[in-house]
């Protein structure tokens, strides 16, 4: 009897999961970026990983997670996030060595998820398989590689030795520093302070050295900065709050011609 009985209420047990699955499943994380973020027209594209939900194991396996590969564009203007869902069910090894953005040609954003695939961000539409038109990508090639905020920085003492690592921010890789039009000018970057954890400043700065606006990023570690005369973007991490803080990469979006700024967590 006693046997039959556990039987039963095992028996209960199962069905009442089976009929809520929902209630016990594991919730999804956050999605975390995969490689580079780059600007694809008023955009800013990453591409993001998020852990699907999943049945709780007693014992996990990783082989068994599942994961969703989505294409994110942050506006420069500081908008809504829009979110393109390029895959489901993916394993980890489907996407984790492979994923990157690869070419922006004006039209489409190509990447590669587990697949070519392309965005045209003008149309709002996914294009994959037969859909992408043949030849491939217009423009440069160059965009998988991260290119390295050093890159991006021409180190100066144009306008005083006050500033701690003063550089101006170029228009390419390498190349010659960003003009700005309406008053002619640049964007001089610095760190805060003269101590060991400062953070990246960035400043509107006149011909003749006058300083129109000044943003602290509050950005410690410097990942990635990406530059437009329009509106540009900086990603890094910000300083901890507490000792030991974990925190995810930030995207800072900032107006050349107001300073305005606006900070986005990339962990969405």
């Amino acid at each position: 009897m006693r046997k039959f009985g556990l039987v039963s209420w095992g028996l209960t047990v199962l069905t009442a999961l089976g009929g809520n699955s929902c209630s016990v499943m594991v919730a999804e994380g956050p999605g975390a970026p995969v490689g580079a973020s780059r600007r694809a027209g008023d955009s800013i594209a990453t591409l993001l990983a998020t852990l699907e939900a999943r049945v709780p194991e007693l014992h996990r396996r990783p082989e068994n997670d599942r994961y969703r590969l989505s294409l994110v564009l942050h506006p420069l203007d500081g908008g809504a996030p829009k979110v393109v869902v390029i895959a489901r069910g993916l394993r980890a090894s489907d996407y984790i060595h492979a994923a990157r953005l690869i070419a922006d040609d004006g039209r489409l954003l190509w990447f590669h998820a587990h697949e070519n695939a392309a965005y045209d961000y003008r149309a709002g539409r996914l294009l994959m398989g037969r859909e992408l038109p043949p030849g491939g990508p217009l423009g440069p090639m160059s965009m998988s590689r991260i290119t390295p905020p050093k890159e991006w920085q021409e180190p100066t003492e144009r306008f005083g030795t006050q500033y701690k690592r003063a550089a101006l921010i170029r228009e390419t890789p390498g190349g010659k520093p960003l003009r700005l039009a309406g008053p002619d000018g640049y964007l001089l970057t610095y760190r805060s302070t003269r101590a060991l954890y400062g953070t990246m400043v960035l400043a509107r700065v006149a011909e003749d050295g006058k300083v129109l606006w000044t943003v602290d990023t509050d950005l410690q570690d410097v990942e990635e900065i990406l530059p437009g005369r329009d509106g540009m973007a900086v990603i890094g991490k910000k300083v901890p709050k507490v000792p030991d803080e974990v925190r995810g990469p930030t995207l800072i979006l900032i107006d050349t011609k107001s300073g305005e700024s606006r900070a986005k967590s990339l962990w969405i």
